[in-house]
């Protein structure tokens, strides 16, 4: 496969904002970008902004539901309800959460069926709620064996699973995401392909996973089993390259979107170029 970088969303067209977040809306085909200022910026297929939302303060993570409300929590066990123009509409009712009162939460996610992604930081357990916001299941606990995970910052799913990264441990864990099921795990310490040094978010488009790695100043390509298929970026300012990268969201059409942080403070778009097989 072919990684061709397409554009840049700079700094100057974000407004003067340094991204940090990423979350694609499949359903409106518009991507949003967190910024260090407290800002979302909503940019469109085309690269234009049409939106800007204020916050209060950074989000931890954040996620957009298939009807248009933004999911934010910054850390603590809530979670914040907007709707798509920034208002605020309330907390999402996580009552029927077991040990709800306990839940620190590291990472959201939501998938094509509308299922709510939620990873508790402080019990190290991942959270499943259905598209009312009632609780299913939950799967993990602390530890490091299969199953088990320390801290996991990022969550995607495809159809039939649910892959965790575990930045901690230096490894992706893989789940059935029908009952929580564990199913295998990949990743390691390394600077060779495939290798993590400072792994920070995951997404798939269905069919591969993608990983950046912050301290490598790449995002990594992997099969769904798990195998490293390519790496691409690189530290540098040249339009293709990254610098401390923090974040990847990939769309329905094979474009692929990673947080440039650090001096180039720029959102880079990458099209994934898949040969056809004859």
């Amino acid at each position: 496969i072919i990684v061709k970088h397409i554009t840049s969303y700079t700094n100057k067209l974000m407004g003067g904002i340094s991204p940090t977040r990423l979350y694609f809306d499949r359903q409106q085909k518009e991507l949003y970008v967190v910024s260090n200022t407290k800002e979302i910026i909503i940019i469109n297929e085309d690269g234009i902004v049409v939106y800007k939302i204020s916050l209060e303060k950074l989000p931890q993570t954040f996620c957009v539901t298939r009807d248009g409300n933004i999911f934010l929590s910054y850390g603590s066990g809530e979670i914040d309800i907007l709707n798509y123009r920034g208002e605020y509409k309330g907390k999402l009712d996580l009552s029927s959460v077991p040990d709800n009162t306990l839940i620190a939460i590291q990472s959201l996610h939501i998938d094509e069926d509308g299922l709510t992604y939620i990873g508790d930081g402080r019990l190290s357990r991942v959270i499943v709620l259905d598209s009312s916001g009632k609780f299913l299941y939950q799967f993990g606990k602390k530890g490091v064996g299969e199953g088990e995970f320390m801290n996991v910052t990022s969550i995607t799913t495809d159809n039939d699973r649910a892959y965790l990264l575990d930045p901690a441990l230096f490894r992706v864990s893989v789940f059935d995401k029908r009952n929580g099921k564990f199913l295998f795990k990949f990743g390691q310490a390394s600077s060779l392909l495939g290798g993590f040094s400072m792994p920070s978010r995951i997404d798939t488009d269905g069919e591969r996973l993608f990983v950046v790695d912050t301290n490598r100043f790449v995002v990594i390509i992997f099969d769904k089993e798990g195998k490293p298929i390519k790496e691409f970026g690189g530290i540098g300012r040249n339009p293709e390259n990254l610098s401390w990268p923090s974040d990847v969201k990939v769309d329905n059409n094979n474009m692929i979107y990673v947080t440039d942080g650090g001096d180039n403070g720029r959102v880079q778009v990458y099209e994934l170029i898949i040969p056809k097989v004859e």
